[in-house]
């Protein structure tokens, strides 16, 4: 459960940083910059700690695949960020988790408390809860309902790349899962987003240093992030790190609420003990 809720800072400092980032520089754009940098930070701890290698090749195939999936998925996450309203957009893309959880529980077997299992299902309904604000949640337009849809795609694309991280974790190990995956999504990316960053050799939009530095820090954390994901499957019940994770979209609520003075609506601040609750049968249950 620790490691879900690592993983859970990660991906909400990522998602807030992003959301800010793509309506800058671009959803194109932020994505190939934030995918490098995980990349690279991976890459330097590749050649410091020389962790193992196994030689899996069929195993480093599935993983490129994943990493397909994975670029694919966050090209329509981040363009779902730009275009639709953060506070559906966010809790939409949290189901992953109950993919996750349903793919574990009939595909690996996993067989988790009741206890444990009942604080899941609480902890997912909390985060809906407290991500998603009512008043904020505007569908007239063509572009923001674009971007519901698209963020129930990115739902369904990380629920299942998510597991067979999981999977594979369990039977590599976290690294080779997480570098692996990268390459693959890093690629697809340098593929996908050449036509989308220049048009006629010429750059869409300024960059900018300050918007470039918030998309290597949204690539470090959700690197970060997926790492400590994976080594809590390699270690426990992929379920439960699932769960846990879900909790990410309260950091980008709670950073709306420091930084661009939004107030959240009575049902967001009714989640937040809900999810706490579910935290709790989740620690005591398993």
């Amino acid at each position: 459960m620790i490691y879900g809720l690592g993983a859970a800072l990660g991906w909400g400092i990522a998602d807030f940083t992003a959301a800010l980032v793509s309506r800058r520089m671009g959803s194109a754009a932020t994505v190939v910059v934030s995918q490098f940098a995980g990349f690279l930070m991976l890459t330097v701890l590749l050649i410091a700690a020389k962790p193992p290698m196994p030689d899996t090749g069929r195993v480093a195939v599935g993983l490129l695949l994943i990493g397909v999936l994975g670029a694919l998925t966050y090209r329509l996450f981040y363009r779902a960020l730009q275009l639709g309203p953060v506070a559906l957009v966010s809790p939409i893309v949290a189901g992953y988790a109950s993919i996750v959880i349903v793919l574990s529980l009939v595909l690996l077997k996993e067989r988790i408390p009741a206890l444990a299992l009942a604080g899941a299902g609480v902890t997912l309904l909390g985060v809906i809860m407290a991500s998603t604000d009512p008043r904020a949640i505007h569908l007239r337009t063509p572009g923001s309902r674009t971007g519901v849809y698209l963020g129930v795609a990115a739902m369904v694309g990380f629920g299942i790349g998510a597991y067979f991280i999981a999977r594979y974790a369990k039977r590599v190990g976290w690294f080779e899962v997480v570098y692996i995956e990268r390459i693959g999504a890093l690629g697809t990316l340098a593929i996908l987003s050449v036509r989308s960053l220049f048009q006629g050799g010429r750059r869409q939009t300024p960059l900018g240093r300050w918007p470039v530095s918030f998309a290597l820090l949204a690539g470090l954390m959700d690197t970060l992030a997926f790492a400590s994901f994976a080594r809590g499957s390699e270690l426990g019940f992929v379920s439960i790190v699932a769960a846990a994770s879900a909790t990410y979209p309260l950091l980008p609520v709670t950073g709306g609420l420091l930084f661009l003075a939004e107030r959240p609506a009575p049902s967001q601040i009714a989640g937040v003990p809900v999810v706490l609750g579910g935290l709790a049968l989740l620690a005591i249950g398993r």
